[in-house]
């Protein structure tokens, strides 16, 4: 019988509890191989049963030298010495090791704790307690232990870097910061001080520093995964999404379990307009952690922008069964719902945003209570606050609800910005308009703009979309009748708007406009302010452009001038900012360029919007593809331009045609 065989057979005999044959086993395996590890361990565990304790601890001892420390070959010897005394600081150690091993932190901590009680200045014995006690959050306990590991052992570089990084946990940037230097003075260009030092600049706001560092110390250990992945996550936070895939890829291949690794990737695959492949990436982290709900959250928004919109809400509806206050959870199915049309839950969920980002605190709120539709208005006064996340278009928008509220017998407290007072005066005669952070005197109660639709408990049939409910000046648009011209088709146009994240790809370059400038007849005025006007000296189309400059509501208020030159066009061409709005809401005809995925407020698929009668929408049919849209808007500007009533020289026709409309 040779010595695996023997083995097996000693096995089998030991757990029939025949230990005469399990010894005559073991001999006979040993005899063939005298460093067989599991030999020896059944040996030992076979010689304490028959009682021969001594003898079986020194085989068991053996076992555990043979088998390089392998952890069940250092618990069948710690169990051996707990069970007939002799417990050692180097045993304890090993029993630690061999506890953490398998994941038993608590029984991790209790081992390095009795270890350090018998051998105080055991070093690595302290520093592997504060990594224990770091593994089940417990911080600062950690932080202590990490430092009587350096009293004594004060150039202990692995310790270092541990205090390094549970200082940083413990937002303690200054002292963490001293600690990875400190070992980088000790060990220079070592890459575990480098990825913490790294991961502290990425805590601090700071990513082109970390990616600095993360790229160090993959110069001295390619093959560290932690690296790539932070390397990956510096990028993105630096917005070279191609860079950081390449190096979340490389993360993955070297650790392809790690969740995190497949979250970011999925984040990065979104910035690039790939959520196909971002879905999978969600998928393939909610293998590995299926109870994370974040995740969730994240694929949800993925499968959004994929049209995919049930799943979506399944995914959200999945992160609250685990995280049921999860913010991002409601707010995002909010913003599903409202697309979908879906405005009775829409509504309610989107009150998440106060959750989400919650408001300054305003001492003039302190006494006046909130209104939700739920009491009536009549003879009181209500204050219509603004939100900090409004823009201008929120504004235009909603400040129709002023209106239902003066319906209901109210007076209205109207808070806008300075600038918007003179536009928002048209709304009503009655209004009594305040700027942000005037005195607000004796309301009787208030809201939020944004949460009128919901007060008003407004569907698709019952938005108030009422034509030309804000007014230009009269005698502006006289002023600019005599400078723009009655002759032509004269079109309105507006390319880009404010790019934050959440309104990314919304805008084009104004070059993208080039087959609107082919229509005959069609005379073009830009309405473009600020960013992006720097783009009319650069087109190939440039004489067709009539551009106003600062001209252009110059002074304090905003759009009046704006609103004056749009009552002079036929048509306004836009993408989806402000301007689409103010075109709305004064009647003039507009079409609005829209990109995919669309803001809530579109709804998804008409061609036309329940919000604006006099709106057209033209939708891109692939993320960043505007081609189709602009070829699409040139064909109908071309019938346009060819029907009777808009042949050029018509102009003023048509502004007599619209207002009687």
């Amino acid at each position: 019988m040779n010595a695996p065989a023997a083995v097996e057979q000693a096995r089998s005999y030991l757990q029939q509890r025949n230990y005469p044959a399990a010894l005559e086993c073991c001999q006979h395996a040993l005899l063939h191989d005298p460093s067989r590890s599991d030999a020896h361990e059944l040996l030992g565990l076979t010689l304490v049963a028959l009682g021969q304790v001594a003898q079986g601890i020194s085989h068991l001892r053996q076992a555990v030298r043979h088998s390089a420390g392998d952890p069940a070959s250092i618990m069948n010897l710690a169990d051996a010495l707990r069970s007939h005394g002799g417990h050692s600081p180097q045993l304890l150690y090993s029993l630690a090791l061999a506890q953490q091993a398998r994941g038993d932190w608590s029984g991790a901590i209790e081992s390095y704790r009795r270890c350090v009680q018998l051998d105080p200045v055991f070093a690595k014995a302290r520093n592997n307690l504060g990594t224990a006690l770091q593994q089940l959050g417990r911080t600062e306990e950690a932080i202590e232990s990490f430092r009587a590991a350096l009293a004594a052992e004060p150039d202990y570089v692995r310790a270092l870097v541990n205090l390094g990084n549970a200082l940083r946990k413990a937002k303690q940037f200054a002292e963490a910061e001293k600690s990875l230097n400190r070992a980088l003075e000790l060990a220079a260009e070592y890459p575990p001080a480098l990825c913490n030092l790294a991961q502290l600049r990425l805590d601090e706001k700071r990513p082109a520093e970390a990616r600095e560092l993360y790229t160090r110390a993959l110069a001295r250990d390619p093959r560290r995964a932690e690296a790539h992945f932070g390397l990956g996550t510096a990028l993105y936070l630096c917005h070279d999404y191609p860079l950081a895939l390449a190096s979340l890829d490389q993360a993955i291949a070297l650790s392809p379990d790690r969740a995190e690794g497949h979250v970011y990737r999925g984040r990065v695959l979104e910035r690039l307009d790939r959520f196909t492949e971002a879905v999978a990436s969600y998928d393939r982290a909610l293998q590995l952690q299926p109870e994370a709900a974040d995740t969730w959250v994240c694929r949800g928004v993925a499968l959004g922008s994929v049209g995919r919109f049930h799943e979506a809400i399944e995914s959200y509806e999945r992160a609250l069964r685990i995280t049921p206050d999860l913010v991002a959870a409601r707010w995002n199915q909010a913003l599903l719902r409202l697309l979908m049309g879906d405005f009775e839950v829409g509504w309610k969920l989107f009150e998440t945003r106060f959750e989400l980002t919650p408001a300054p605190h305003d001492p003039r709120a302190i006494s006046c209570p909130a209104w939700r539709g739920e009491t009536s208005l009549e003879g009181k006064r209500i204050w219509v606050r603004p939100e900090p996340g409004d823009g201008f278009g929120d504004t235009i928008q909603f400040c129709r609800y002023v209106k239902l509220l003066e319906a209901r017998g109210a007076r209205v407290i109207f808070e806008v910005r300075a600038s918007l007072r003179s536009l928002m005066s048209t709304l009503s005669p009655r209004l009594e308009l305040i700027a942000l952070g005037d005195p607000v005197a004796s309301a009787d109660c208030q809201c939020t703009l944004m949460s009128l639709p919901m007060a008003f408990c407004t569907h698709a049939p019952s938005i108030p979309a009422e034509r030309g409910y804000l007014k230009a000046e009269p005698q502006r648009v006289a002023a600019w009748t005599q400078r723009i011209g009655t002759e032509g088709l004269r079109v309105g146009i507006a390319w880009q708007g404010h790019e934050r994240w959440q309104l990314k790809g919304r805008s084009m370059r104004l070059e993208q406009f080039a087959p609107l400038a082919v229509v005959p007849g069609a005379r073009f005025v830009s309405l473009q302010k600020g960013t992006g006007t720097e783009q009319l000296a650069e087109v190939s189309f440039r004489e067709r452009i009539r551009s106003f400059g600062d001209a252009l509501d110059e002074g304090p208020d905003a759009f009046l001038d704006t609103a004056a030159v749009m009552m002079n066009l036929d048509l306004v061409i836009t993408v989806d900012t402000s301007i689409a709005h103010l075109a709305g809401a004064l009647g003039v005809p507009v079409w609005v360029a829209l990109k995919t995925p669309t803001d809530w407020r579109w709804h998804l698929d008409h061609e036309d919007s329940p919000w604006y009668p006099t709106m057209r929408l033209f939708r891109q049919r692939a993320p960043g593809d505007w081609a189709p849209v602009m070829e699409a808007m040139a064909a109908e500007l071309g019938r346009l331009s060819q029907q009777p009533l808009l042949a050029p020289g018509a102009g003023a026709q048509v502004l007599a045609a619209r207002a009687a409309l």
